[in-house]
């Protein structure tokens, strides 16, 4: 009886330890993969590594509506998502000196813009621009 067991035991581990012959999944299968599952259209990815770009790519079709592929090029609206990574990025910039919140704007402009545009915008402060409260009309 223990011999019939031992053997049942043994069978057990070797038929559960079998190795595993599938393949690694690549980026654009799990891409591909996760909109299948979500019900997403599309998708871009960037990835930037050590600064440079890594891979820059899109996945799907544009919309539910609208067939056309997705390249690394397509545009999405992304609303008010843009407003964490800004958050992100003005406060890393604050802590490291690059920014100041009570300048005006007009500091962080090149000599490119007019100098009427200047005298417009002179008034508007970088903290008013995040706080949505500097007054430039959303369809300016």
């Amino acid at each position: 009886m223990k011999n019939i067991s031992f053997t049942i035991l043994t069978l057990l581990i070797i038929i559960s330890c079998k190795p595993k012959t599938e393949k690694p999944q690549t980026i654009d299968e799990k891409v591909q993969k996760a909109l299948i599952e979500n019900d997403i259209p599309s998708l871009s990815l960037g990835v930037v590594r050590n600064g440079k770009i890594d891979l820059l790519k899109g996945f799907g079709i544009k919309s539910r509506t609208d067939s056309s592929k997705v390249n690394k090029n397509s545009i999405f609206q992304i609303a008010s998502q843009s407003k964490m990574l800004t958050g992100i990025i003005v406060n890393n910039l604050i802590l490291e000196g690059k920014l100041n919140l009570e300048e005006p704007i007009t500091s962080y402009f090149t000599n490119e813009i007019s100098e009427n545009a200047k005298n417009l915008l002179k008034e508007i402060k970088l903290k008013y621009l995040l706080n949505h409260t500097s007054g430039i009309p959303s369809d300016a």
